[in-house]
């Protein structure tokens, strides 16, 4: 289990690094890149859109996916201290 959601992760990671590169491909072509069928990478970039709101669309022009915004995909764990210096920990 703990790997299936580190492949998870990573690809999430290289699809967010490649977008960001505007340098994806096509969907097939990315699909292929990744090692993964084209529908399963439509499930990711749906997940990077639903849950982590990517504000990610294709670019025929570029023929890339590329980021409306300029930004990142993060996921990762921050220390309260981290969180715009403010201690958001509430004791019990």
């Amino acid at each position: 289990m703990v790997q299936l959601i580190e492949n998870i992760i990573s690809r999430l990671k290289r699809i967010d690094r490649l977008v960001r590169l505007r340098a994806t491909g096509t969907p097939r072509e990315l699909a292929f890149r990744l090692g993964i069928s084209a529908s399963t990478l439509y499930e990711y970039l749906d997940t990077m859109k639903r849950v982590f709101g990517a504000p990610i669309r294709y670019s025929n022009s570029r023929r890339s996916y590329v980021y409306d915004l300029d930004g990142k995909l993060e996921l990762k764990f921050k220390k309260d201290s981290q969180l715009n210096g403010t201690n958001n920990h509430t004791p019990i």
